[in-house]
Protein backbone atom coordinates (compact mmCIF):
# COMPACT_ATOMS: atom_id res chain seq x y z
CA UNK A 1 0.00 0.00 0.00
CA UNK A 2 2.99 2.25 0.54
CA UNK A 3 3.96 1.94 -3.13
CA UNK A 4 0.52 3.05 -4.39
CA UNK A 5 0.32 6.13 -2.16
CA UNK A 6 1.80 8.25 -4.95
CA UNK A 7 -0.93 7.08 -7.33
CA UNK A 8 -3.59 8.07 -4.78
CA UNK A 9 -2.03 11.55 -4.67
CA UNK A 10 -2.35 11.95 -8.45
CA UNK A 11 1.05 10.74 -9.68
CA UNK A 12 0.78 8.95 -13.04
CA UNK A 13 4.45 8.61 -13.96
CA UNK A 14 5.37 5.03 -13.03
CA UNK A 15 9.02 5.97 -12.57
CA UNK A 16 8.02 8.10 -9.56
CA UNK A 17 5.88 5.43 -7.85
CA UNK A 18 7.88 3.82 -5.07
CA UNK A 19 7.80 2.79 -1.42
CA UNK A 20 10.18 2.08 1.43
CA UNK A 21 11.20 -1.27 -0.14
CA UNK A 22 11.89 0.14 -3.60
CA UNK A 23 10.14 1.13 -6.84
CA UNK A 24 6.73 -0.16 -7.89
CA UNK A 25 7.47 -2.89 -10.45
CA UNK A 26 3.99 -4.43 -10.91
CA UNK A 27 1.43 -3.69 -13.66
CA UNK A 28 -1.60 -1.46 -13.11
CA UNK A 29 -3.85 -4.20 -11.70
CA UNK A 30 -1.68 -4.27 -8.58
CA UNK A 31 -2.04 -0.50 -8.24
CA UNK A 32 -5.84 -0.58 -8.40
CA UNK A 33 -6.13 -3.53 -6.00
CA UNK A 34 -3.98 -2.03 -3.28
CA UNK A 35 -5.28 1.47 -3.89
CA UNK A 36 -8.76 0.10 -3.16
CA UNK A 37 -7.41 -1.71 -0.10
CA UNK A 38 -5.75 1.50 1.05
CA UNK A 39 -8.98 3.46 0.65
CA UNK A 40 -11.18 1.08 2.67
CA UNK A 41 -8.58 0.78 5.45
CA UNK A 42 -7.67 4.50 5.39
CA UNK A 43 -4.03 3.50 4.95
CA UNK A 44 -3.90 1.50 8.18
CA UNK A 45 -2.11 -1.85 8.24
CA UNK A 46 -4.18 -3.60 10.94
CA UNK A 47 -7.55 -3.52 9.08
CA UNK A 48 -5.79 -4.81 5.95
CA UNK A 49 -4.34 -7.66 8.01
CA UNK A 50 -7.86 -8.53 9.19
CA UNK A 51 -8.99 -8.78 5.55
CA UNK A 52 -6.04 -10.98 4.65
CA UNK A 53 -6.59 -13.08 7.78
CA UNK A 54 -10.13 -13.82 6.56
CA UNK A 55 -8.70 -14.82 3.17
CA UNK A 56 -6.14 -16.98 4.97
CA UNK A 57 -8.83 -18.84 6.92
CA UNK A 58 -10.91 -19.32 3.76
CA UNK A 59 -7.87 -20.71 1.95
CA UNK A 60 -7.08 -23.08 4.81
CA UNK A 61 -10.68 -24.31 4.90
CA UNK A 62 -10.73 -25.04 1.16
CA UNK A 63 -7.35 -26.81 1.16
CA UNK A 64 -8.23 -28.88 4.23
CA UNK A 65 -11.51 -29.87 2.60
CA UNK A 66 -9.59 -30.98 -0.50
CA UNK A 67 -7.15 -32.99 1.64
CA UNK A 68 -10.00 -34.75 3.42
CA UNK A 69 -12.00 -35.38 0.24
CA UNK A 70 -9.02 -36.82 -1.65
CA UNK A 71 -8.60 -39.57 0.97
CA UNK A 72 -4.87 -39.63 0.20
CA UNK A 73 -3.46 -37.33 2.88
CA UNK A 74 -2.88 -38.44 6.50
CA UNK A 75 -4.59 -36.44 9.27
CA UNK A 76 -1.28 -35.00 10.52
CA UNK A 77 -0.80 -33.24 7.16
CA UNK A 78 -3.50 -30.76 8.23
CA UNK A 79 -1.19 -29.60 11.02
CA UNK A 80 1.54 -28.81 8.49
CA UNK A 81 -0.86 -26.45 6.70
CA UNK A 82 -1.28 -24.46 9.90
CA UNK A 83 2.51 -24.28 10.33
CA UNK A 84 3.18 -23.03 6.79
CA UNK A 85 5.52 -20.04 7.04
CA UNK A 86 4.80 -19.17 3.40
CA UNK A 87 1.06 -18.83 4.02
CA UNK A 88 1.64 -16.77 7.15
CA UNK A 89 3.96 -14.45 5.25
CA UNK A 90 1.67 -14.03 2.24
CA UNK A 91 -1.56 -13.47 4.15
CA UNK A 92 -0.54 -11.82 7.42
CA UNK A 93 2.99 -10.42 7.53
CA UNK A 94 3.53 -8.87 4.10
CA UNK A 95 0.07 -8.92 2.48
CA UNK A 96 1.29 -10.20 -0.90
CA UNK A 97 -1.03 -10.30 -3.91
CA UNK A 98 -0.32 -13.90 -5.00
CA UNK A 99 -3.48 -15.36 -3.46
CA UNK A 100 -5.01 -17.26 -6.40
CA UNK A 101 -3.37 -19.91 -8.59
CA UNK A 102 -5.22 -21.70 -11.37
CA UNK A 103 -3.99 -24.69 -13.36
CA UNK A 104 -4.40 -23.98 -17.07
CA UNK A 105 -4.64 -26.09 -20.20
CA UNK A 106 -3.39 -25.07 -23.63
CA UNK A 107 -6.66 -23.49 -24.76
CA UNK A 108 -7.14 -21.78 -21.42
CA UNK A 109 -3.57 -20.50 -21.52
CA UNK A 110 -3.90 -19.03 -25.01
CA UNK A 111 -7.19 -17.36 -24.16
CA UNK A 112 -5.67 -16.14 -20.93
CA UNK A 113 -2.69 -14.60 -22.73
CA UNK A 114 -4.94 -12.76 -25.19
CA UNK A 115 -7.32 -11.61 -22.48
CA UNK A 116 -4.38 -10.63 -20.28
CA UNK A 117 -2.87 -8.43 -22.99
CA UNK A 118 -6.19 -6.68 -23.57
CA UNK A 119 -6.85 -6.32 -19.84
CA UNK A 120 -3.35 -5.00 -19.14
CA UNK A 121 -3.84 -2.42 -21.88
CA UNK A 122 -7.14 -1.27 -20.39
CA UNK A 123 -5.88 -1.23 -16.80
CA UNK A 124 -2.73 0.61 -17.76
CA UNK A 125 -4.55 3.16 -19.93
CA UNK A 126 -4.28 6.07 -17.44
CA UNK A 127 -0.51 5.56 -17.29
CA UNK A 128 -0.12 4.82 -21.02
CA UNK A 129 -1.92 8.06 -21.90
CA UNK A 130 0.36 10.17 -19.72
CA UNK A 131 3.79 8.51 -19.45
CA UNK A 132 3.70 5.37 -21.63
CA UNK A 133 7.46 4.82 -21.67
CA UNK A 134 7.75 5.00 -17.89
CA UNK A 135 4.88 2.54 -17.44
CA UNK A 136 6.24 -0.03 -19.90
CA UNK A 137 9.79 0.23 -18.58
CA UNK A 138 8.82 -0.05 -14.91
CA UNK A 139 5.84 -2.44 -14.96
CA UNK A 140 7.56 -4.87 -17.35
CA UNK A 141 11.19 -4.27 -16.44
CA UNK A 142 12.89 -7.28 -18.03
CA UNK A 143 16.33 -5.65 -17.84
CA UNK A 144 16.11 -5.17 -14.08
CA UNK A 145 19.24 -6.12 -12.13
CA UNK A 146 18.52 -7.63 -8.72
CA UNK A 147 20.04 -5.89 -5.71
CA UNK A 148 22.77 -8.10 -4.29
CA UNK A 149 21.85 -7.60 -0.64
CA UNK A 150 18.36 -9.03 -1.28
CA UNK A 151 19.62 -12.25 -2.87
CA UNK A 152 19.09 -15.06 -0.37
CA UNK A 153 20.70 -17.81 -2.45
CA UNK A 154 23.86 -16.31 -4.00
CA UNK A 155 25.51 -14.40 -1.13
CA UNK A 156 28.70 -16.45 -1.45
CA UNK A 157 29.40 -14.86 -4.86
CA UNK A 158 31.20 -11.52 -5.34
CA UNK A 159 28.73 -8.69 -5.94
CA UNK A 160 30.21 -7.78 -9.32
CA UNK A 161 29.70 -11.37 -10.51
CA UNK A 162 26.10 -11.48 -9.27
CA UNK A 163 25.14 -8.20 -10.97
CA UNK A 164 26.90 -8.99 -14.25
CA UNK A 165 24.93 -9.67 -17.42
CA UNK A 166 26.90 -12.87 -18.01
CA UNK A 167 25.67 -14.34 -14.73
CA UNK A 168 22.08 -13.40 -15.56
CA UNK A 169 22.39 -15.07 -18.97
CA UNK A 170 23.97 -18.11 -17.34
CA UNK A 171 21.01 -18.48 -14.96
CA UNK A 172 18.59 -18.06 -17.86
CA UNK A 173 20.42 -20.74 -19.84
CA UNK A 174 20.50 -23.04 -16.80
CA UNK A 175 16.76 -22.64 -16.26
CA UNK A 176 15.89 -23.31 -19.91
CA UNK A 177 18.28 -26.26 -20.03
CA UNK A 178 16.76 -27.82 -16.91
CA UNK A 179 13.24 -27.38 -18.28
CA UNK A 180 14.24 -28.91 -21.62
CA UNK A 181 16.01 -31.86 -19.98
CA UNK A 182 13.11 -32.66 -17.67
CA UNK A 183 10.59 -32.36 -20.51
CA UNK A 184 12.66 -34.41 -22.96
CA UNK A 185 13.82 -37.23 -20.69
CA UNK A 186 11.43 -37.31 -17.75
CA UNK A 187 8.03 -35.64 -18.02
CA UNK A 188 7.15 -36.53 -21.59
CA UNK A 189 9.45 -39.42 -22.44
CA UNK A 190 6.53 -41.64 -23.43
CA UNK A 191 5.08 -38.91 -25.68
CA UNK A 192 8.21 -38.80 -27.83
CA UNK A 193 10.15 -35.82 -26.57
CA UNK A 194 10.11 -32.06 -26.52
CA UNK A 195 7.89 -31.23 -29.51
CA UNK A 196 4.86 -33.29 -28.41
CA UNK A 197 5.62 -32.19 -24.87
CA UNK A 198 5.29 -28.54 -25.80
CA UNK A 199 1.72 -29.03 -27.04
CA UNK A 200 0.81 -30.90 -23.86
CA UNK A 201 2.79 -28.75 -21.45
CA UNK A 202 -0.27 -27.19 -19.78
CA UNK A 203 -2.20 -30.45 -19.65
CA UNK A 204 -0.06 -31.95 -16.92
CA UNK A 205 -1.18 -32.14 -13.32
CA UNK A 206 0.27 -30.70 -10.15
CA UNK A 207 3.15 -33.20 -10.04
CA UNK A 208 4.81 -31.62 -13.07
CA UNK A 209 4.03 -28.15 -11.75
CA UNK A 210 6.09 -28.91 -8.65
CA UNK A 211 8.95 -30.14 -10.82
CA UNK A 212 8.85 -26.98 -12.95
CA UNK A 213 8.95 -24.89 -9.77
CA UNK A 214 11.98 -26.87 -8.59
CA UNK A 215 13.93 -26.10 -11.76
CA UNK A 216 12.94 -22.43 -11.56
CA UNK A 217 14.17 -22.12 -7.97
CA UNK A 218 17.50 -23.71 -8.90
CA UNK A 219 18.16 -21.03 -11.53
CA UNK A 220 16.67 -18.00 -9.77
CA UNK A 221 18.76 -14.90 -9.16
CA UNK A 222 16.95 -14.43 -5.87
CA UNK A 223 14.08 -16.04 -4.01
CA UNK A 224 11.51 -14.57 -1.65
CA UNK A 225 12.12 -14.48 2.08
CA UNK A 226 8.62 -15.88 2.47
CA UNK A 227 9.40 -19.19 0.76
CA UNK A 228 11.25 -21.20 3.44
CA UNK A 229 12.47 -20.95 7.02
CA UNK A 230 16.11 -21.11 5.89
CA UNK A 231 15.72 -18.03 3.69
CA UNK A 232 13.96 -16.00 6.37
CA UNK A 233 17.28 -14.70 7.72
CA UNK A 234 18.15 -11.03 7.29
CA UNK A 235 20.58 -10.01 6.11
CA UNK A 236 21.32 -13.16 4.07
CA UNK A 237 24.49 -15.03 5.04
CA UNK A 238 27.04 -16.68 2.78
CA UNK A 239 26.67 -20.03 4.56
CA UNK A 240 22.86 -20.02 4.31
CA UNK A 241 23.06 -19.32 0.58
CA UNK A 242 25.62 -22.08 0.07
CA UNK A 243 23.60 -24.51 2.18
CA UNK A 244 20.48 -23.68 0.21
CA UNK A 245 22.22 -24.33 -3.12
CA UNK A 246 23.53 -27.70 -1.87
CA UNK A 247 20.16 -28.79 -0.45
CA UNK A 248 18.31 -27.62 -3.53
CA UNK A 249 20.75 -29.56 -5.69
CA UNK A 250 19.86 -32.67 -3.69
CA UNK A 251 16.14 -31.94 -4.12
CA UNK A 252 16.61 -31.38 -7.85
CA UNK A 253 18.43 -34.70 -8.21
CA UNK A 254 15.72 -36.47 -6.18
CA UNK A 255 13.03 -35.02 -8.43
CA UNK A 256 14.98 -36.14 -11.50
CA UNK A 257 15.40 -39.66 -10.12
CA UNK A 258 11.80 -40.04 -8.94
CA UNK A 259 9.19 -41.76 -11.14
CA UNK A 260 7.15 -39.54 -13.43
CA UNK A 261 3.68 -38.64 -12.07
CA UNK A 262 0.86 -40.96 -12.98
CA UNK A 263 -1.19 -39.99 -16.05
CA UNK A 264 -4.42 -38.15 -15.38
CA UNK A 265 -6.51 -41.27 -16.12
CA UNK A 266 -4.57 -43.26 -13.52
CA UNK A 267 -4.96 -40.49 -10.93
CA UNK A 268 -8.70 -40.43 -11.57
CA UNK A 269 -8.95 -44.21 -11.06
CA UNK A 270 -6.94 -44.03 -7.83
CA UNK A 271 -9.12 -41.18 -6.55
CA UNK A 272 -12.31 -43.12 -7.37
CA UNK A 273 -11.01 -46.23 -5.59
CA UNK A 274 -10.17 -44.21 -2.49
CA UNK A 275 -13.67 -42.78 -2.39
CA UNK A 276 -15.15 -46.25 -2.85
CA UNK A 277 -13.02 -47.70 -0.04
CA UNK A 278 -13.99 -44.84 2.27
CA UNK A 279 -17.68 -45.38 1.51
CA UNK A 280 -17.33 -49.11 2.20
CA UNK A 281 -15.70 -48.45 5.57
CA UNK A 282 -18.44 -45.99 6.50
Amino acid sequence: MDEVSGYDKGERDYINLKGDTGPLVYPAGFVYLFSWLRSITHGAILPAQYIFAALYLATQFIVMALYITSCTMPPWSLVLLCLSRRLHSIFVLRLFNDLVIKEARVGDALRGVIAGIILQGLLGLPFLKTYPKSYLLRAFEFSRVFTFKWSVNWQFLPEDVFTSQRFALLLLFLHLRLLWSFAQYHWFKEEGGILPAFTQFFKRGSGDEKRRNTTAAAAAASLEYKDTVMMNIFPPREWTSALFIVLHGIILWSVWASPAPAPKVARTVIFARNLKDKAAIA
